[in-house]
């Protein structure tokens, strides 16, 4: 439809290439991604001392979200150009994709229904069951986005963070929407350890091409924790063509990790290009309210009744992720039960504090520095040695780093532990591990895991 025109003459595409570089500067590369990048203007209709503007968005799910959260932002910015007051109302676009287009031509043509992959889904993992929160809510987002147009706007979706956060439910949350809305979909859901063996097995029997036709028919591929494609040069080979060729036929791709893929590591540059091509979403820990609601929620599915004060105790002292927090909720549950009592206070606290008490058993700093070279496939002496080669500099810093901080240890006997080395030397060296563990989810993953297999 023709623009009726305003008094700066400006054409629609213009005025909505000006409002959304403002909106730019108002939200969040991924926000603006998600919700705005694909939107279009229709229609400017303009009276006397105002102006009517139809804005078009690709899906229905985007309509909800621009019409519930960013009507307000859209409003200003269309009246601070058109210098009129204006109202906005929102459509989704008729016009068929042309990723979708693609997918019908590619696919062959016969009068012979299509037999579904059979994917190993949690039944119980899907949206209803999700808990939504200020950590996951841009994560949630995308997910539906992705259900409401499998490869259109989001391909891949990238889902990363830390362990136990809920990257996995989502993920499947989105293969059972799929699955439910479209039953006649292939959808394949598989960890990437999985991809890599069934790799090698169909190398080894010769039997490359039916493993390459099982996952390159997907409609939609689902891999679980793709960082473990770090060091397979040839599993990366064998995956980038089965990303191209799902992709370019608009099939959906979603991927998790447990880190951003610019820090995934050891894994090709063209891979990584790809993965930043959709849109890549971060899970973070859930913060107080999320783990009260996750607790409720986990309380309901068993049956169960637990006192406020145990919800808060829990929520308030288990924190690191999802999984734990309903570890700990179940544990207390079952053994209150086999007492015979109701889930209280006091044995919430009791477990807890049994918890805390085995996760912190006595461990000398030497053990520290044997097991951390031990993870690294060093020797102690290598560390304690004078040699400064790179591969020798983060463990023996992180050795400083665990010896200072879980055991208290002076600065003048850390330096003692590791050859002599000057306190200047061990303060610097902890510093350097703190500050790479907040800018890397590489290293503080490796931090973890060496205090896991020392501490527990």
């Amino acid at each position: 439809m023709d623009l009726i025109q305003s008094d700066n003459n400006l054409s629609n595409n213009r005025v909505w290439e000006q409002v959304l570089s403002d909106i730019k500067t108002q939200v969040s590369p991924g926000v603006y991604k998600t919700w705005f990048s694909s939107t279009t203007l229709s229609q400017i209709t303009t009276h006397e001392n105002s102006a009517e503007v139809e804005v078009v968005c690709p899906n229905n799910f985007c309509r909800q979200q621009l019409s519930s959260r960013y009507q307000s932002l859209i409003l200003g910015m269309l009246e601070e150009h058109l210098g009129l007051e204006t109202t906005v109302k929102f459509s989704v676009s008729t016009t068929q994709n042309p990723k979708v287009q693609q997918q019908v031509d590619f696919e062959p043509q016969t009068t012979t229904p299509k037999t579904p992959i059979v994917a190993p889904l949690n039944s119980s993992h899907i949206f209803e069951t999700f808990v939504v929160g200020k950590s996951n809510n841009l994560a949630f987002a995308a997910a539906q986005a992705v259900v409401a147009s499998p490869g259109s706007l989001y391909n891949p979706l990238f889902i990363w963070g830390g362990v136990g956060v809920g990257k996995t439910h989502l993920m499947q949350a989105i293969g059972n929407a799929i699955s439910q809305n479209n039953p006649d979909s292939k959808t394949i859901y598989t960890t990437c350890e999985r991809f890599t063996n069934e790799f090698i097995d169909s190398l080894r029997s010769k039997q490359n091409r039916q493993f390459r036709d099982r996952y390159r028919r997907a409609d939609l591929l689902l891999i679980d924790d793709i960082q473990f494609l770090a060091g397979k040069e040839s599993t990366q080979e064998e995956f980038f063509h089965t990303f191209n060729e799902l992709y370019q036929s608009g099939r959906q791709i979603v991927l998790t990790s447990d880190r951003h893929p610019s820090e995934i590591g050891k894994i090709e540059d063209r891979l990584v290009s790809r993965f930043l091509g959709g849109l890549t979403v971060d899970v973070g820990q859930p913060d107080y309210e999320m783990r009260v609601a996750i607790i409720e929620n986990k309380r309901s599915k068993l049956g169960i009744e637990i006192s406020p004060e145990v919800v808060e105790y829990l929520a308030q002292n288990v924190t690191n992720n999802i999984r734990e927090l309903e570890g700990a909720l179940t544990q207390i549950v079952s053994m209150s039960k086999l007492l015979g009592q109701s889930p209280s206070l006091e044995s919430a606290r009791q477990f807890l504090g049994k918890r805390e008490a085995e996760s912190h058993k006595i461990v000398s700093p030497k053990e520290i520095l044997i097991q951390t070279a031990r993870f690294y496939n060093l020797k102690p002496s290598d560390l304690i040695g004078p040699k400064r080669d790179r591969g020798l500099v983060r463990p023996r810093q992180i050795t400083m780093y665990l010896v200072r901080q879980y055991l208290r240890t002076p600065l003048v006997n850390v330096g003692q532990l590791l050859g002599g080395r000057d306190h200047t030397t061990i303060m610097h060296g902890v510093k350097t591990i703190e500050a790479e563990m907040k800018r890397s989810i590489e290293v503080a993953k490796e931090v973890e895991e060496i205090k896991s297999s020392i501490f527990n």
